[in-house]
Formats: structure tokens, C-alpha cells, sequence
């Protein structure tokens, strides 16, 4: 026998999922990390690009056409948060 759905309050929607669906968190499924990377320039760091929050809200895409911020960071910085092909940014 079928339990009814269990309602979830931060997630209403979810019992008008198909029923084949599954429904998880984000971290449950995905590595989710928010950039330490400032937006300045410091001497002695390697120059990079920033994609910022609105450069993800105001394009379906992100490719090298956007007009990025400019910045510096680490090398450790770099290799924890640059983007690669197939990312997903939210």
C-alpha cells in the first residue's frame, strides 16, 4: 500500500513531482562550495576572471564573450574554484 506523500514545507511543490521522480537536496546530489575568492588584485597573486552572481542571473550561458571582472587569486584559490565545462552555477 502507497503512503500519501509527506508534505514538506520548504518544498510544497514536491508532491506534484511525477512519481517516478526522486526529490533530494542540492548537497545531498551535488558539491556545492561558495567562492573565498575577493575582488581585488594583490601583488604577487596570478590574474584571473571572476564570474560573479549577476554574470549567472543575467545569462543562460556562461562563455568567454561575458565581460568578467578582473581580480586576482591564489593558485590554490584557482584550482578549488574554476569553472569548467559542464558546471552547473546557481
Amino acid at each position: 500500500m502507497n503512503s500519501p506523500p509527506r508534505k514538506d514545507p520548504l518544498a510544497p511543490w514536491a508532491e506534484d513531482l511525477p512519481p517516478d521522480w526522486g526529490c533530494s537536496r542540492l548537497d545531498h546530489v551535488t558539491d556545492v562550495i561558495f567562492s573565498n575568492v575577493d575582488k581585488h588584485s594583490i601583488e604577487g597573486e596570478l590574474p584571473v576572471s571572476l564570474c560573479n552572481y549577476t554574470d549567472v542571473y543575467q545569462n543562460d550561458r556562461i562563455t568567454s564573450m561575458i565581460d568578467f571582472m578582473l581580480a586576482s587569486a591564489g593558485s590554490r584559490e584557482i584550482n578549488k574554484f574554476q569553472l569548467h565545462r559542464g558546471d552547473v552555477l546557481v
